[in-house]
């Protein structure tokens, strides 16, 4: 459940109603496979591929924001399955820290450290060909600092 804000009038202007989130996306209705990517500092990062089984023209990765999951992107990976099918394979995950992924040392934090992650999940799901990298907020921050580093740190350059 989560709280909205509801607009309303008189003495009681403002009031939070309950409503609740939408349902998850089943893996058998979306067709994702879960994985468990390990990072190179340990961390288990919750990861969703969907469409990764056969050869993909584009792989598309969604890099949810700070204090949310990848839950945030289901109705964009509904869409993007329904629009695109089999063209297109679809990642999301969970950061360190979020949802089904494991927490680390406060000190790993930090923006750089969530790019190195990106790279992880890369190189572990052999992502390879046309790639586009889509953030929220901190997901956003993510993929500007993974373009950042040295090309010999991204296993693949985004296109598209």
């Amino acid at each position: 459940m989560f709280t909205q804000p509801e607009l309303m009038t008189g003495t009681n202007a403002y009031r939070a109603t309950t409503t609740a989130l939408p349902p998850r996306l089943s893996a058998r209705r979306a067709g994702y496979v879960e994985r468990t990517i390990v990072t190179s500092d340990g961390v288990r990062l919750a990861v969703r591929d969907y469409g990764s089984t056969g050869a993909r023209e584009h792989t598309i990765v969604l890099l949810h924001g700070l204090c949310l999951t990848q839950e945030s992107w289901a109705p964009q990976v509904r869409h993007l399955v329904r629009r695109w099918g089999n063209s297109v394979r679809v990642i999301t995950y969970d950061h360190r820290g979020h949802g089904e992924s494991t927490g680390a040392d406060m000190r790993t934090y930090r923006i750089d450290r969530l790019a190195a992650d990106l790279a992880d999940v890369l190189t572990a799901l052999r992502v390879s060909g046309p790639l586009t990298l889509a953030g929220h907020s901190m997901g956003g921050m993510t993929a500007l600092a993974y373009l950042s580093r040295p090309a010999a740190e991204r296993p693949v350059e985004p296109q598209g």
